[in-house]
């Protein structure tokens, strides 16, 4: 998809994301506009395979598997936190939310 690093540009993939989470009904995270990443840049025709809009934090204390579950049902949230079973959880959910052509 075509991309410029134009902060009218991010601005978009801010709205988005935020209209995206409103519509689902997920308040109790938001979207943090000091992160944000593309994966694919293709400078001659200036293109980018896929955008990322970094979700703010969320304590895994107050985090249920009805909230996991309404994340998931978005279709482009993706968790960066990796823990085996049994393991310590991290103290903070990380995640972000992909956008391609596709979506």
């Amino acid at each position: 998809m075509k991309f410029s690093w134009q902060d009218s540009e991010k601005e978009k993939f801010y709205q988005k994301a935020e209209k995206q989470l409103k519509n689902a009904g997920i308040d109790f995270v938001g979207v943090d506009r000091r992160e944000f990443g593309v994966q694919g840049w293709n400078e001659q025709e200036e293109t980018v395979q896929a955008v990322f809009v970094t979700l703010t934090t969320y304590s895994y204390r107050h985090f249920t598997s009805v909230q996991k579950g309404m994340l998931k049902k978005l279709g482009n949230w993706e968790c960066l936190d990796t823990y085996r079973r049994g393991g310590p959880k991290p103290i903070l959910m990380h995640s972000r939310l992909i956008f391609t052509e596709l979506s």
